[in-house]
């Protein structure tokens, strides 16, 4: 009776054995990533005991009975554990169905099956939003397939590099007709358009020359019946320019214009009135205040109303038929603006600015209102006859240094020329909004003597301490914004 016993039980504990050996399952696990087009998909053997399988992976199908699959197939393997796979033939935006598989003693053994859904193709942003052709532009989204194409408008962009399937280093395409194109992606049959623009860096740098070689400095400008006139400064640390030159932009000529009254060092121009400034210049930017005011007559000076305080690097500005005077470098008159009427020719009681400003900050006028970026970049408007003011923006470039200019055209407005800086920019003055243009060619190490607009070109005089053989220390610049 124990014999018969035993006997049971050994035959009973074999056959345990022998189960354990040969019986294994099968998990599939959620998928560690999926794209448009392709899933990174896990899988786990799972037995106490070592096995060898004669194949193992995954079935992918379109539907949950798997009657077209895509079958990734790992081989063989010993021993349990994890396994990962991957499909590459997914079509975007569809619901699949995946399940692993192994092959035991020509037997196929599934595990159970999830759900996963590829995704579409996305966009999200570019950058830099404005360049030059050729340079590299990177996009950014989600699930873009290696045969993505990127088009500015029609142009198709070359694509340097595609990072993880969500960016891509574009190379930009030559400008055809638009500066302003839509970007637009098409991967995995799938259209997408930026809502924003791409700007192309453009504007054309002509150098007109001028008729001097001399380092001509702390002169004033103005601009009177179309023409531009500059004089009025140094030639060198105590020789005065003893002229005003007038530039005809329809004639491409200049002309000179001897002066009939004192100098007026560090003084301004604004519409044919000028003045101000000192009358002689000493060591430091000290000297003699000259308070004399003038109207250029069909080059004739006729005298005005003296000013009614020293107005030394002051910001001068016409609105209507008001002339205004602002701030300066003379201590006490930092902050005061002064009113002049044209047609009675006087000046008014001043009113107190909240702020010291000087001629450094750039300034311009748009629908009667003065406009200026401070050394902090904000973008104020000013109402000259409320007061009221308030910050509209921020200037993008740098202007560190001070001293940039500004020059309307229609209702745009380019800024740019500061010390030591080579950026242009030009801001729309209906949205506020900003974009570069192309950089200054010339010398950045210079000072801005003049900038008027004619024609919707900008015209800009520098003078440089560092001359060429050619065209010595000054340089005057044709700027055309639309151009390229």
């Amino acid at each position: 009776m124990k014999a018969r016993f035993s006997i049971f039980f050994l035959l009973i504990w074999f056959s345990a054995c022998e189960e354990d050996i040969e019986s294994f399952s099968l998990l599939t696990e959620e998928s560690l990533y999926v794209s448009s087009e392709k899933a990174q998909l896990v899988g786990r053997l799972i037995s106490d005991n070592k096995l060898e399988v004669e194949d193992h992976g995954f079935w992918i199908g379109s539907d949950e009975s798997f009657s077209d699959p895509i079958v990734v197939s790992l081989g063989k393997r010993t021993g349990p554990g994890r396994f990962l796979g991957e499909v590459q033939d997914l079509s975007p935006g569809r619901n699949y169905f995946t399940k692993s598989y192994a092959e035991f003693k020509g037997e196929i053994i599934f595990g159970n099956i999830i759900q996963l859904n590829s995704k579409n193709p996305g966009i999200f942003s570019f950058f830099p939003e404005y360049e030059l052709p050729g340079k590299i532009i990177e996009i950014i989204g989600l699930n873009l397939s290696p045969e993505t194409k990127v088009f500015f408008d029609n142009a198709e962009a070359k694509i340097e590099d595609i990072i993880y399937e969500s960016l891509l280093k574009v190379r930009i395409p030559p400008i055809e007709n638009n500066t302003s194109p839509k970007i637009k992606l098409i991967s995995n049959g799938n259209e997408m358009v930026f809502g924003k623009n791409f700007e192309y860096i453009i504007g054309n740098f002509s150098f007109v020359g001028f008729p001097e070689k001399f380092l001509l400095n702390k002169s004033l400008s103005f601009t009177q019946d179309g023409k531009f006139y500059v004089g009025s400064g140094l030639i060198s640390a105590l020789d005065i320019h003893p002229f005003f030159w007038e530039f005809d932009p329809e004639l491409n000529r200049w002309s000179t214009h001897e002066l009939d009254s004192d100098p007026h060092i560090n003084g301004f121009g604004i519409n044919g009135y000028y003045g101000g400034g000192m009358d002689y210049n000493l060591v430091g930017d000290t000297g003699v205040p000259n308070p004399a005011f003038w109207k250029w007559n069909e080059n004739i000076p006729i005298k005005k109303a003296d000013l009614p305080y020293p107005a030394v690097n002051s910001i001068a500005f016409q609105i209507q038929s008001k002339i205004y005077l602002l701030g300066g470098s003379v201590e006490g008159f930092e902050n005061l603006l002064y009113e002049y009427d044209i047609n009675r020719d006087s000046w008014n009681a001043p009113k107190t600015f909240p702020f010291k400003v000087k001629n450094n900050l750039t300034h311009f006028v748009y629908e009667d209102k003065l406009y200026f970026i401070s050394d902090r970049k904000e973008l104020y408007v000013f109402d000259p006859d409320t007061g009221e003011r308030e910050i509209i923006g921020m200037f993008p470039g740098d202007n560190s240094k001070g001293y940039g200019v500004a020059s309307i055209v229609g209702d745009r407005v380019i800024v740019g020329f500061y010390e030591q800086s080579i950026e242009v920019w030009e801001l729309n003055l209906k949205n506020i909004s900003w974009k570069r243009k192309s950089d200054f060619p010339g010398i950045f190490l210079g000072n801005n003597l003049g900038i008027f607009s004619k024609n919707n070109s900008i015209y800009l005089l520098r003078s440089t301490n560092q001359p060429s053989s050619e065209y010595g220390n000054m340089e005057f610049w044709k700027f055309d914004p639309d151009k390229f």
